[in-house]
């Protein structure tokens, strides 16, 4: 699996563009946009949607966790010691943190 990572695009709808083309040109299967897409008072209308165009599947809801659960998450897809078991941790990990789920949620009360 390949992923494309960029953080902070503060609204720039080029550098989305731009990211977009990187992310069909490396053939990236995903792509993980952290931090700040937009200013406080910024629409996001416009950022999502050069990866839409490209059929590229984003995932922006990383940074929306803490720093704890975000270690967490990162730790355990990481540390797998073959590649099938990484790309199943990760597929999962992308299946929890888009419904919004901590990594252990299941023990959470």
């Amino acid at each position: 699996m390949r992923i494309l990572a960029a953080g902070d695009i503060h609204g720039d709808r080029s550098l989305a563009e731009r990211l977009a083309e990187k992310a069909e040109k490396e053939n990236a299967d995903l792509v993980i946009i952290t931090g700040d897409i937009t200013h406080f008072d910024q629409s996001a209308d416009g950022i999502m949607g050069p990866f839409v165009k490209k059929n590229k599947k984003v995932l922006n809801t990383f940074e929306n966790f803490s720093y704890s659960c975000k270690k967490e998450y990162l730790m355990w897809v990481t540390e797998a010691k073959t590649e099938e078991t990484r790309n199943s941790r990760l597929a999962t990990a992308i299946e929890w943190m888009s419904e919004g789920k901590r990594r252990n949620w299941k023990y959470e009360r």
